[in-house]
C-alpha cells in the first residue's frame, strides 16, 4: 500500500506524458500552418505588386508612344500653317514625354534588360524630337520648303519606326514578365488553398487525438485518485491496535463496500497454506476454511504468485 501511495504522483505525470506530447504537436502544427499561411500571403501579396509594377511599366511606355505622336502632330500642324498656336500639342506633349522617360527610369530599375533597351530609346527619343525642333526652327527662319525638305528625307519616319519597335520589343518583355507572375500567383494560389484545406484536416485529426488523450489522462487521473483514496480509507480502517480477527474483517468490510463486492473472503498465510480470517456476505460453508497452493483456481493464483 505505501508503496503505491508513493509511487502515485511519477506515473500520473508518466500517463499524462501522450497528453503533454499531442498539446506541444498542436501548438508546433498550428505554429508551421501560420508560418505557411503567411509565407503563401506574402507570396501572393509581392507578385500582386509585381503584376502591377508590369502594368505600370506598360501604361507608361504606351504614354511615350502617345506623346511623341502629339509632338509629331503640333509640328505638323505648325509646319503646315506656320501658326504658333498649333504648336501648344507638341509643347505639352514634350513636358510629359520627359516626365515618362523619367517614370521609366525608376520603374526599370529592378531590370537590367528593359534598362538597356530603355537606354536606347531615349537616345531615339532625343533624336526624334531633335529632328521636330530642327523642322520647326526652319519653319520659323527659312520657310515651309526648307522644313518640308528636312521632312522629306524621311528620318523623322525613320526614328518614329525605331521607338514604336523599341516600345513594342519592350512591352513584349512586361507582358512575358506579366504572365510569369500571373502564373506564379496562380500557382501561389493553389497552394495557399491545398495547405489551408490540409491544415483544416489536420487541425481537426490534432484536436480528436487531443481530445481522446485528454480523456484517457482524466480517466487515469480519476482511477488514480480512487486507488489513493481506497488506500487511505483503508489504512483509516485498520487504524489502531486490533486482533487479527478484527483487524481481518474492517478491512474485508470496506474493501468490500469500496469495491461494490456483493461478497468475499479473506486469507491470511498459515504457514505453507492460507487460513480464512474473514467472509462478508458469504453464508456458512460458502468459503474453504483454508487454500493450499494449487488447489483450485485461487490455490493456483498463489501458487503462481498473481492475481
Amino acid at each position: 500500500m505505501t508503496e503505491r501511495a508513493s509511487g502515485g504522483p511519477p506515473s500520473r505525470v508518466r500517463a499524462d506524458l501522450p497528453l503533454y506530447a499531442g498539446l506541444v504537436a498542436v501548438v508546433l502544427f498550428f505554429a508551421a500552418s501560420g508560418a505557411v499561411a503567411f509565407l503563401n500571403t506574402r507570396g501572393l501579396s509581392r507578385n500582386a505588386d509585381q503584376v502591377t509594377h508590369t502594368h505600370e511599366v506598360l501604361v507608361a511606355l504606351e504614354d511615350v508612344l502617345s506623346q511623341l505622336k502629339d509632338a509629331e502632330a503640333g509640328q505638323r500642324g505648325f509646319l503646315l500653317t506656320g501658326d504658333e498656336r498649333y504648336l501648344a500639342p507638341h509643347t505639352a506633349a514634350v513636358g510629359g514625354l520627359r516626365a515618362r522617360l523619367r517614370d521609366l527610369d525608376r520603374l526599370a530599375a529592378d531590370s537590367p534588360h528593359q534598362q538597356f533597351r530603355l537606354a536606347a530609346l531615349r537616345d531615339l527619343t532625343a533624336d526624334k524630337l531633335a529632328e521636330l525642333d530642327e523642322t520647326i526652327g526652319l519653319r520659323r527662319t527659312k520657310g515651309p520648303d526648307a522644313a518640308l525638305a528636312v521632312v522629306r528625307t524621311d528620318r523623322g519616319k525613320v526614328l518614329m519606326d525605331a521607338v514604336r519597335a523599341h516600345v513594342e520589343e519592350m512591352e513584349a518583355a512586361e507582358r512575358g514578365v506579366r504572365r510569369e507572375r500571373l502564373a506564379e500567383m496562380d500557382a501561389a494560389y493553389r497552394v495557399a488553398v491545398g495547405t489551408g484545406l490540409a491544415a483544416a484536416a489536420l487541425g481537426v485529426l490534432l484536436a480528436a487525438a487531443v481530445g481522446l488523450l485528454a480523456r484517457r489522462s482524466v480517466r487515469a487521473g480519476r482511477r488514480q485518485e480512487w486507488l489513493l483514496s481506497g488506500q487511505t480509507g483503508l489504512a483509516r480502517a485498520v487504524v489502531g491496535d486490533r486482533t487479527l480477527d478484527d483487524l481481518s474483517a474492517r478491512a474485508l468490510t470496506f474493501l468490500a463496500e469500496y469495491l461494490g463486492a456483493p461478497a468475499g473472503a479473506l486469507y491470511a498465510r498459515d504457514g505453507g497454506s492460507f487460513r480464512r480470517v474473514a467472509t462478508y456476505g458469504v453464508p456458512a460453508g460458502g468459503a474453504p476454511d483454508t487454500l493450499d497452493p494449487g488447489d483450485g483456481l485461487a490455490g493456483q493464483a498463489i501458487k503462481d504468485n498473481r492475481a
